[in-house]
């Protein structure tokens, strides 16, 4: 993303608090890598690799199948883990979306 360098500092405070969130739950952030032109502040985030939409995933789903149920509510409180993991290191997710 691109973004003007006086608005980047934001941007910093939550790849910060990216990095210090660690939870089986939550897509790691790898890393960060930054260039500068002008007042123009490029910024590339290296995340895991999940290899699936969760959102995509779960509607992809047979509705009528006892697995599929199985598999969605398990998803749902894997997520939850997640935000609770979160909670518990002082962070509040604020755009939590599926």
């Amino acid at each position: 993303m691109e973004v003007d360098y006086a608005e980047a500092g934001f941007l910093f405070d939550e790849i910060t608090c990216n990095l210090l969130c660690k939870s089986e739950y939550l897509v790691s952030l790898l890393g960060v890598s930054t260039t500068r032109k002008q007042e123009k502040v490029t910024i590339v985030l290296v995340m895991e690799k999940m290899g699936v939409d969760v959102k995509n995933h779960l509607f992809q789903l047979h509705k009528d199948s006892p697995v599929a149920s199985l598999w969605k509510h398990r998803v749902i409180l894997d997520i939850l883990k997640g935000v609770t993991d979160l909670h518990e290191m002082n962070f509040v997710h604020c755009d939590l979306k599926l």
